[in-house]
C-alpha cells in the first residue's frame, strides 16, 4: 500500500476594548483584495491564510477571528486574508481555486511559493492551521507533486551535494526528465528538522525519497539505488505513465 505524505477567546476597560472587537468585526476586515495579500506573502516570504466567505455572517467572523488569532502569534511567518467571494475583483481567485460552489466558509493556505499547504471548510482551529506553516524544502516537494511532477527530493552533506547517479539518470531519460522536480537539502539544515522527522530520515546518511502525485511516497533509496529500480518501483505503484507500451509499466 502507498504512504500518502502530504493529505492537504471584566472591568470597565475590559468591556470598552470587547466593543471595540465587536464593532471591528461588525465589517469584513481590510486585509485587501486575496491576490494583492498573495503577492505581498510571497514577496516577505509568508503564508498567506485566505479566509473565504460569501455571506458576513457569524460563521465567516468566527472563522475570521480564529484565523486571524492565529497569525497574530506568527507575524513572520503567516498573514490573514478575507475575501468575499462574490466581488467581480476576486473572480480570478475563486477560479484558480475552483470554489465558487464550496461550502462558505472556508480557509486556504498558500505557501510564498505557491503551494497550497492546508484547507478547512466550514470551521477549523488553530491547532489545524499550525501544520500548514511548512517548512521550504516541504513546500517545494508540495509545489511540484500539485503541479503533477514527480519529485525526487535529495538530501545531503553540507557542502556536498552531488546528485546520486539515479537522479542525475532521470534528469537524462526523456520519458521522465519533462514531468521530474529535483530537491535538494542539506542534512544539516535547521529549519528542516520537522520535515525530516516527518519522513523518517536519518540526519547523518543521504537519501533518496521518490514521491508521486498527489502526495504518493513511492520509496526511499540509498544514493547507491539505480534509476531502473526505482522507475519500477514508480510503475509497480500506478504512477509512471499510461502508455500500455511503456517498458516500466510491463507486469
Amino acid at each position: 500500500m502507498n504512504t500518502l505524505l502530504f493529505p492537504i477567546t471584566g472591568g470597565l476597560a475590559g468591556a470598552t476594548l470587547l466593543a471595540a472587537c465587536a464593532l471591528a468585526i461588525a465589517q469584513p476586515p481590510v486585509f485587501g483584495k486575496g491576490d494583492a495579500a498573495l503577492r505581498h506573502a510571497a514577496a516577505d516570504n509568508k503564508t498567506t491564510f485566505l479566509v473565504f466567505y460569501r455571506e458576513w455572517d457569524d460563521a465567516a467572523q468566527a472563522m475570521v477571528r480564529v484565523v486571524q488569532g492565529f497569525t497574530d502569534k506568527h507575524p513572520t511567518k503567516a498573514i490573514t486574508a478575507a475575501v468575499n467571494i462574490t466581488e467581480p475583483g476576486e473572480r480570478v481567485l475563486v477560479d484558480r481555486f475552483q470554489i465558487s460552489r464550496a461550502p462558505m466558509p472556508m480557509v486556504i493556505a498558500v505557501h510564498a511559493n505557491g503551494a497550497v499547504t492546508g484547507y478547512f471548510l466550514r470551521t477549523c482551529t488553530e491547532a489545524n492551521l499550525a501544520p500548514c506553516l511548512v517548512t521550504p524544502t516541504k513546500a517545494a516537494c508540495m509545489l511540484a507533486l500539485q503541479q503533477n511532477r514527480l519529485v525526487l527530493l535529495c538530501t545531503h552533506q553540507p557542502g556536498a551535494p552531488t546528485l546520486p547517479q539515479a537522479v542525475r539518470d532521470f534528469q537524462a531519460d526523456p520519458h521522465f526528465a519533462p514531468r521530474t522536480q529535483v530537491v535538494t537539502v542539506s542534512l544539516a539544515d535547521p529549519q528542516e528538522a520537522t520535515f525530516f522527522t516527518e519522513l523518517q530520515l536519518s540526519t547523518t546518511t543521504p537519501t533518496i525519497v521518490f514521491m508521486a502525485p498527489p502526495g504518493v511516497l513511492i520509496g526511499k533509496y540509498a544514493v547507491t539505488a539505480s534509476k531502473d529500480e526505482m522507475a519500477k518501483a514508480l510503475a509497480a505503484a500506478g504512477k509512471c505513465c499510461n502508455d500500455p507500451n511503456c517498458k516500466h509499466n510491463q507486469k
